[in-house]
């Protein structure tokens, strides 16, 4: 059966029309921009990054997801969480499919609580080129980190059918993929 939950409010201000564009989206990966339209997180992942850094003040929206839901956890490791392949309802009207598991990146670097992330969780991390960068958010023992955590950055979703979604719109599951 279907799972509902509600869609949860950023505390951040939509950017402006002209603004609210994803270089990225474009540019930085091999998968067609429309897999990755929309951003979709669950309040877990804030839960856990609460929990972790306490003294910092993480605030819904800062990692930078277009949708955060309460409901299945991001965690692709726990029973019932939200996985690629999954169908979902957002709203009366629209429908998302998962995609792709979201990748943390230097962006991260950018929320206001980084310096203190950072300091707790001193991490260097080798690009491909060489080049250490201290890069928190690749802690193993934070959600951020794909390869102990997956999913729990969130998911990239193609939208299906086009539709209207406000804060506090139901999201049901439609499908799961197979086991």
């Amino acid at each position: 059966g279907a799972c509902a939950v509600r869609a949860r409010p950023s505390t951040h201000p939509p950017p402006p029309p002209s603004l609210d564009f994803n270089y990225y989206r474009f540019h930085g990966a091999a998968e067609p921009p429309e897999e990755r339209a929309v951003s979709i997180c669950t309040v877990d992942t804030y839960d856990i990054l609460r929990k972790k850094l306490p003294k910092a003040k993480v605030a819904d929206g800062d990692i930078g997801e277009n949708i955060l839901i309460r409901g299945p956890p991001s965690l692709a490791t726990k029973a019932g969480a939200l996985k690629v392949g999954m169908l979902l309802g957002l709203g009366d009207t629209a429908v998302v499919e998962i995609k792709h598991i979201n990748k943390p990146c230097y962006r991260l670097l950018n929320v206001p609580w980084s310096q203190e992330a950072q300091a707790k969780y001193d991490y260097e991390h080798k690009d491909p080129g060489g080049m250490v960068l201290k890069q928190w958010f690749r802690h193993p023992s934070l959600p951020l980190n794909v390869d102990t955590h997956p999913g729990g950055r969130g998911y990239l979703a193609k939208v299906v059918t086009e539709g209207h979604v406000r804060d506090g719109d139901a999201v049901t599951v439609l499908t799961r993929p197979p086991s």
